[in-house]
């Protein structure tokens, strides 16, 4: 077998809880499980796979290699669509309404109503530079959008949202938000620690680009 020379029990449930494969040059792979994710080696680099009931994701990390493996496309699917104007402008509004303090907002799939649901999270703490914030009121595998804003600051991602975003969902930042006609947004993909960027657009084609 090939997995023999994993004689270490933490090796294989290392491998276990992240396996890593090899993208067929013939086949298909089996979709990944959901709320796992997964690395796929390929002939066009080192692929990071993830699925949720809202995301499907192939993200690639590394383009730096050459395998003789087969081939993959990245991908980033919304199952069910963007989110609409409506419910873009309520973020907005509400990420103005918190000045001079920061704020903060979850986008969920509510599988009752079959739609996006719009959560406003515990604060635990917030200022003008800070928002830190419970976010365990929801079945992780329904979180599309984990948002806050930066008040009158620029749309950027800090160290402590690094530290911060776990788990496989989009993550989007409000910037300048003292006028809703130039407040700025800025997404990224964010898989288990692994961040990629995100045009803002297609998560919402209201939102105005950092």
């Amino acid at each position: 077998m090939l997995l023999d020379y994993l004689t270490d029990s933490r090796d294989k449930a290392l491998l276990s809880a992240t396996p890593t494969l090899m993208a067929p040059h013939f086949g298909k792979l089996p979709p990944c499980d959901l709320g796992a994710h997964r690395f796929v080696v390929a002939r066009n680099g080192l692929f990071i796979q993830a699925r949720t009931h809202v995301l499907d994701v192939c993200a690639c990390i590394n383009k730096d290699v050459s395998l003789p493996y087969g081939t993959l496309k990245e991908r980033v699917t919304l199952l069910h669509g963007g989110l609409s104007a409506d419910l873009f402008s309520t973020l907005m509004a509400d990420a103005q309404k918190a000045l001079p303090n920061e704020w903060a907002g979850l986008i969920v799939w509510n599988e009752e109503i079959s739609s996006y649901e719009y959560l406003r999270p515990q604060t635990v703490g917030q200022s003008s530079h800070h928002i830190s914030y419970l976010n365990n009121q929801y079945d992780t595998n329904n979180l599309l959008l984990d948002a806050h804003s930066h008040a009158h600051g620029r749309a950027f991602f800090s160290t402590t949202d690094d530290a911060s975003d776990l788990g496989i969902h989009l993550s989007l930042v409000f910037g300048r938000c003292e006028d809703l006609a130039t407040m700025e947004t800025k997404a990224r993909l964010c898989v288990h620690g692994h961040f990629i960027d995100f045009p803002a657009s297609e998560l919402s084609p209201f939102s105005r680009p950092s």
